[in-house]
This record gives structure tokens, C-alpha cells and sequence, in this order.
């Protein structure tokens, strides 16, 4: 028999609560195998694992008001298992050495929070059913490694499914989920334009349904640099975008063959993961893509008949092969196109 595993049938089976603490043991597995209720709280050692035998099947209920399950710089999991904790949150997680993985994996859970992480190098919810959450979902502290979640199922009474607030991470991960939301309640809550996001980091929400009376993005935006979404209900596709226009100002050419910027005058009436200035620089901030880049040119010269050239610059280097030229005749405004990759 394995030194690692203790069966659980009843309350007694756990460690002994001391002020309503229940302090779980380092490398051990506690596998419960009856429904079971407490009202004293739980705190995970290293390599801490609660599990049942099926995650609809064994429930360990919480009947407290603070926080289920915690857990200082440590890695955990809790799997197979169905946890309730209607008063209180279920997790309060925190890593200040951000090298911890957390691990919720086939459960289903009722609650009145998730509770909050903190500073986790991952943390992973595979096949949850969130079966209700009552007053808030899963907030962000600090800053965080990989967060994912696949194929959860949520119903959300209030609250925010997952509020990032001002916490950072380096991936953020949400696929093949749904969730169901009431008035006033929020998918995904966060920093305007990518804040949330470290430098060379990535956000993804791929094939997930939000449905509802409530809101599916608060503070975060489909056109934030940083966050990619696709084939989701209720928000937009990312898109990589820009239109510009130029203010028909008069652009000097001193000297024949020496280009001029067409500047000072560019107004944008859309911008989707790109910054640009009235001088006429239109920097991309996703991550990764190759922009295909069209222009429609009308113009007239002052005086008499001219061939005009023009060019994309790139970081201000002249793309050569991007060269479109034309006659143009003084009275007469012709127009030309340019298409570049």
C-alpha cells in the first residue's frame, strides 16, 4: 500500500483540525470516497492532492465563510471531485517564488467566490464545471506565469468570471468554454489596451460562449494589441486594421528624385492593434502578423506635367519595390492605388 495515499471515508480520516484549521500533509494524496462536510478550512502542503473517485459522483462541502482551500508556495491539485463552498471562496492561492503549478482538473464546484491567485508560474482549470458562483469569480493578484483554462463550463451569478484587475501575467489562455452570466455579472474583466499583458507575452480566447444578460468584456477590448480572440459569441474576431486619412494638404518636393513624407494632417477613423500620428507613422503593436497595406492617392502639381512617385517606408526605410508611378497633369487630380505586404 502506497506511504503517498490516505482514504478518506470520514472527517476523521484528515489530519486534525486545530482552530478550525485543517493542515494537509506534503506529498500525499487524500482520496476521498464519501460525501463529506466541514466547517474547518484547509491548507495544502507540497505536492498536496484532494481527489474522488468521479467529479459528479464524491462532494467534500466547506460550510465556513472564508477561504476552502489555501495555499502559500506551494504546488497543488484537486481533481476528480465535486467541492462546495456556498458561504465562502474556494481558493486563496499565493506563490511569491513564481514557480508553482496549481491544478484544478475534472471537478465541479459550487461557490460563493473562486478566490483569489497570486504570483502562480502556472495554473491550470481543465474540465471544471462551475456550477454556480455566487457573489465573484477568480481574481488576479501580482504578477502571474501561464493561466488556462480548457473546456470549463460556468454559471455565474454576479461578479466577474475572472477580474485580472491591475495583476500581470506572461500567457493567458481560455478554449472550447462556456459560460452563462446574469444581469450585471462580467466574463472577463481587466486593463484597458494590454496593461494586463507582460512584454512578449499573449492572451487568447478561442472558441468560447459567453451567454447572458451580462457583459462579456469589461476594460479589455477585441482591439488590444496583446489579447487575440476568435470564433466566440458575443465578441468580435481580432482584427489587425487601420484607416487613415490625409487632410489635402500641399506636400513641397524641393528636388527631383527625393521623396517627401506625406505628413502633418493624418486622421484615423479606425485603429485595431495600431497606433498612428498626424505625421503620418503607423506603428503595429499585435504580436506576429503579416499587414497587408493599401492606399488610395488623388492628387494635382501646381504647375505643368509631371511623373509622381510614391513609396511605403518601413521604420523609416524606403521598400523600393513598393514604388507606384504616374502622370499627373497641373488641373487635372489623378488617382492612383498601392498595395504592399
Amino acid at each position: 500500500m502506497s506511504n503517498k495515499t490516505v482514504i478518506v471515508n470520514e472527517m476523521a480520516d484528515f489530519p486534525t483540525a486545530v482552530s478550525s484549521v485543517i493542515t494537509l500533509e506534503d506529498d500525499t494524496l487524500y482520496f476521498v470516497t464519501n460525501d463529506l462536510s466541514t466547517s474547518s478550512r484547509f491548507v495544502l502542503g507540497a505536492d498536496t492532492v484532494v481527489t474522488g473517485s468521479d467529479g459528479t459522483l464524491i462532494t467534500l462541502t466547506y460550510t465556513g465563510t472564508g477561504t476552502m482551500f489555501t495555499s502559500v508556495d506551494q504546488s497543488n491539485k484537486l481533481r476528480d471531485i465535486s467541492l462546495a463552498c456556498t458561504a465562502g471562496s474556494l481558493l486563496g492561492i499565493s506563490d511569491t517564488t513564481n514557480t508553482k503549478l496549481f491544478q484544478v482538473v475534472n471537478c465541479r464546484v459550487a461557490c460563493d467566490k473562486i478566490g483569489t491567485v497570486e504570483g502562480v508560474y502556472t495554473l491550470n482549470f481543465q474540465n471544471v464545471y462551475w456550477s454556480s458562483i455566487i457573489t465573484d469569480g477568480l481574481t488576479l493578484v501580482g504578477d502571474n506565469g501561464v493561466i488556462s483554462l480548457t473546456q470549463n463550463v460556468g454559471v455565474l451569478s454576479a461578479g466577474s468570471f475572472i477580474d485580472f484587475g491591475v495583476s500581470t501575467f506572461d500567457g493567458f489562455s481560455i478554449t472550447n468554454s462556456f459560460g452563462v452570466m446574469a444581469a450585471g455579472s462580467a466574463f472577463l474583466t481587466g486593463a484597458a489596451d494590454s496593461a494586463n499583458v507582460n512584454a512578449g507575452g499573449l492572451a487568447t480566447v478561442i472558441n468560447t460562449r459567453a451567454q447572458g444578460a451580462g457583459t462579456a468584456l469589461v476594460g479589455i477590448t477585441q482591439t488590444d494589441s496583446l489579447w487575440e480572440f476568435f470564433a466566440n459569441n458575443g465578441i468580435d474576431n481580432s482584427r489587425d486594421s487601420l484607416l487613415a486619412t490625409h487632410g489635402s494638404a500641399t506636400i513641397a518636393i524641393s528636388a527631383a528624385n527625393t521623396p517627401v513624407i506625406i505628413d502633418d494632417t493624418w486622421t484615423f477613423s479606425h485603429l485595431s492593434r495600431f497606433e498612428g500620428t498626424a505625421g503620418g507613422r503607423f506603428t503595429y503593436k499585435g504580436k506576429g502578423a503579416h499587414v497587408n497595406l493599401i492606399a488610395t492617392i488623388t492628387a494635382d502639381i501646381a504647375s505643368g506635367v509631371d511623373d509622381l512617385t510614391f513609396y511605403f517606408y518601413k521604420n523609416g526605410v524606403q521598400e523600393a519595390g513598393s514604388a507606384v508611378q504616374r502622370e499627373f497633369d497641373s488641373g487635372d487630380p489623378g488617382n492612383i492605388g498601392m498595395v504592399w505586404k
